[in-house]
């Protein structure tokens, strides 16, 4: 084999192995991209699965405590009992 063939074989053998890490780089950083993807939308789920454990306890009560409702009628429409008066804060400015 002549020197101008060695030398033509090593290089494509390097431009191969360039080709070979470039590729291998690229499907790393697709890897760590989803891994970051994956731990993102784990944190979201938690998240979900927090607000509807709190939708539930809502529900929940909405349906089944009369005092919960109540106290929701009371504060959000300003509802009194009979013979209780309503007293309205105002702002001094």
């Amino acid at each position: 084999m002549n020197k101008a063939c060695k030398i033509l074989i090593s290089a494509f053998i390097v431009i191969y192995l360039i080709i070979l890490s470039r590729s291998a780089f690229t499907v790393l950083y697709h890897i760590n991209e989803s891994k970051m993807r994956i731990s993102q939308l784990r944190e979201q789920l938690n998240k979900l699965r927090e607000e509807n454990k709190k939708l539930e306890k809502e529900i929940y009560r909405l349906k089944y405590d009369d005092k919960y409702i109540e106290i929701l009628i009371r504060e959000e429409l300003g509802w009194t009992k009979p013979g209780e008066i309503l007293c309205i804060p105002t702002q001094n400015h």
